[in-house]
């Protein structure tokens, strides 16, 4: 490496100083105009790409954080940077590998074996990922966050009494941790204690009143009644303009909330269409109906009966269920359903279809996909069945069936297919007006950008209508339609068809799945503990002046169907007490 002279390290102090006291521009200036009289500067390389990457270039950071590397590959700190840049772009794979090299390097941090154990979390390796957190905790054993991420994973895991007591340990010893509280908070929402739910959120509000997580779980857990000061509170806060966009979107969104159970529906609507607009602006990347409309075109062009008869794999294995559709649309409660049957494990949304298709054809961009398919070998495809087959047995090793409720793996159901031929797919079907607006409604996660916009979100539904009526027509014995409604009105004969057709035997367990312990972690967490009710059939109605554009999208024979599956609701309503959960 070149020498660098001294006038040379005295301007990277005061570039150095900028940066530090947040003069990020002016210490950008100064670290390129070094960087170009020195190439070899490796800590300017890499400050910049950390500058680059706060101003939302990864693209730039990533190249000069490995510059960086390329000019000090011993800088522990160097690679483990790179890993998070990588993990913010979702390229876990690359991430996993930057933190491994970071560890050799240092062995003993225990904040990289935190990251590391964080991005196999995502990544669905929930066993290597604990695994991770025993290192950190171990060299790092009186750090309340390593405990907390560690308690995170444990709730992943299902260890719910476990998880429970390690984020009551860290209260112990930090009764201020705002986070652990909200922690807390939600796996006890998760596990239908929306008691204790309601006392962990609101001791995070003692610490913190003003946080936006907090107010936003709340107002999930606690409904509103008459004189209830929350939305006045909540309104406050919005108008504070406290924390990010994005807890400023939650915050709309759990205005919205309180504002429709106090039946100001009006007021409800404004609140909605500020999140989605700041979801739109923050969380969703680009979505273009017009690309997913010729994904579609393509997947029933290729997927047709001809290409599953030549590549389908002869496998015995019959352990996964499938649960797709458009989110929102009674997923969580059919996975509840098989998910309390002796012989059934819910495991919820799982990201590995997704990952595996991703893998097997090389990353192709949505309307390329069924194209690169006709690509994929059997012996790739013998692979990536046995590693969805282990994934799922990390999750339960003794049940007969696992439910994978990923309602977006609709668009991927031709590897499932390929991969294990008796696995079945149950299709979640809902009055497409109720779908969409409790979509509308709604912060799941996630990007999700056909649901910011009330005309492409009808446009939306109407293309999976249509991809899941081409997957019936070429895989009709393995796809079983469950209308929501007919759920509401008829628990007992559909949870009869179900277990039928995924070769369960009747068990009435499943008819008390909100008593179920295993923990929820989707939007329907609190609707899912709830009976049996009717009163989300319809629920489009007291925002219908607000919906002209989904409603012209999604068309009269939609909207004609809706109001069919309202009115059999409402003649089964008047012999029985039914209803349901989303």
């Amino acid at each position: 490496m070149d020498s660098i002279p001294e006038k040379a390290q005295t301007d990277l102090h005061k570039a150095m100083k900028l940066y530090h006291d947040g003069r990020l521009p002016d210490a950008a200036d100064r670290l390129q105009r070094l960087l170009n009289k020195h190439p070899h500067l490796h800590e300017a390389a890499f400050t910049l790409g950390v500058i680059a990457f706060r101003s939302g270039d990864t693209a730039r950071a990533l190249d000069l954080v490995r510059h960086a590397i390329d000019l000090e590959p011993k800088a522990h700190h160097y690679r483990m940077t790179l890993g998070v840049l990588l993990d913010a772009g979702e390229d876990y794979a690359g991430a996993e590998a930057a933190y491994r090299e970071a560890l050799r390097i240092k062995s003993d941090d225990p904040t990289t074996w935190g990251a590391l154990g964080e991005t196999y979390r995502k990544l669905g390796h929930l066993g290597k990922a604990l695994a991770c957190l025993d290192k950190a905790v171990g060299f790092a054993p009186g750090n309340p966050e390593m405990q907390r991420q560690r308690a995170g994973i444990l709730y992943d895991l299902d260890r719910i009494d476990e998880a429970r007591r390690a984020y009551e340990q860290v209260l112990e010893a930090a009764p201020d941790s705002v986070a652990t509280h909200l922690s807390l908070g939600m796996l006890l929402k998760g596990t239908g204690d929306r008691g204790g739910a309601t006392t962990a959120f609101e001791a995070a509000l003692r610490l913190d009143p003003d946080n936006p997580t907090a107010h936003f779980h709340l107002a999930q857990v606690e409904p509103a009644r008459d004189g209830d000061p929350r939305p006045a509170r909540l309104a406050a806060v919005i108008e504070k303009g406290v924390g990010t966009a994005v807890e400023s979107m939650q915050l709309h969104f759990a205005l919205g909330k309180l504002l429709a159970e106090t039946g100001d529906h009006d007021g409800a609507a404004a609140a909605y269409t500020a999140a989605n607009a700041i979801r739109a602006r923050e969380k969703g990347r680009a979505f273009s109906i017009e690309a997913f409309t010729a994904q579609v075109d393509a997947s029933i062009e290729v997927f047709d009966t001809d290409f599953f008869a030549q590549r389908t794999l002869d496998r015995p294995e019959d352990l996964p269920v499938l649960i797709v559709g458009l989110p929102r649309s009674g997923t969580t409660l059919l996975e509840r359903i098989i998910g309390s049957h002796p012989g059934g494990y819910g495991a919820g949304e799982l990201s590995a279809v997704s990952r595996l298709r991703t893998q097997v054809t090389r990353n192709r961009p949505g309307p390329e996909i069924p194209i690169a398919a006709r690509e994929v070998g059997p012996e790739l495809l013998a692979r990536a069945a046995d590693a969805y087959l282990a994934h799922l047995r990390e999750h339960s090793a003794e049940a007969r069936r696992i439910v994978d409720k990923m309602p977006g793996n609709l668009t991927e159901l031709w590897l499932p297919a390929l991969m294990l031929p008796r696995a079945r797919f149950v299709h979640a079907r809902r009055a497409a007006p109720d779908a969409c607006v409790s979509c509308w409604t709604t912060d799941f996660g996630g990007s999700h950008g056909y649901r910011n916009d009330l005309r492409t979100l009808g446009l939306y539904y109407r293309q999976c209508r249509r991809l899941a009526e081409h997957w019936r027509n070429v895989l009709p014995e393995r796809i079983l339609d469950v209308q929501y409604e007919d759920v509401v009105a008829d628990l007992e004969g559909q949870t009869r068809r179900i277990l039928d057709f995924i070769g369960l035997d009747w068990d009435p367990a499943c008819l008390d799945f909100r008593r179920s312990k295993h923990a929820v972690r989707t939007a329907s967490v609190v609707q899912v503990r709830r009976k049996i009710y009717t009163s989300s059939v319809g629920r489009w109605r007291p925002y219908a002046e607000h919906l002209a554009p989904l409603i012209e999208a999604l068309g009269p024979d939609l909207m004609t169907e809706a109001e069919e599956l309202e009115a059999m609701v409402r003649e089964r309503a008047a012999s029985r007490d039914n209803g349901g959960t989303e």
